[in-house]
C-alpha cells in the first residue's frame, strides 16, 4: 500500500454531497461544488461523512464521491469512513 505524510493545516471545509430525489449521488453538482471550494482559498476539502449523509452509504458511493473530488480539484481531500469492521476499515482506507 502507498502511504505519504501529509501536514495538515488551514482550513479544510466538510462537503455536502448533493443527492437527487432517487437518492443517487450527483456526481457533476459535487464536481461544481468541489471547483467552488477550491478557488475560495481553503487548504484541502473533507468528504465523506462529517455532515452525515455518507455515514450510511455503500462503499462503492463513497469511492465515487472520493473520485469525484479528488478528480475536481488540486487540495488535499480527507475522506471520513463509517466501518463496521477492521476489514472493512482497510478495504474503505484503500
Amino acid at each position: 500500500m502507498k502511504t505519504r505524510e501529509l501536514t495538515i493545516h488551514g482550513i479544510i471545509p466538510a462537503m455536502v454531497t448533493p443527492f437527487d430525489a432517487a437518492g443517487r449521488v450527483e456526481l457533476d453538482l459535487l464536481r461544481g461544488e468541489t471547483e467552488f471550494l477550491s478557488k475560495t482559498g481553503v487548504h484541502g476539502l473533507c468528504v465523506g461523512g462529517v455532515t452525515g449523509e455518507m455515514a450510511g452509504a455503500r462503499p462503492e458511493e463513497l469511492h465515487q464521491v472520493c473520485k469525484a473530488v479528488v478528480s475536481a480539484t488540486d487540495k488535499p481531500v480527507v475522506v471520513s469512513i463509517f466501518p463496521d469492521c477492521n476489514t472493512e476499515a482497510l478495504e474503505l482506507a484503500n
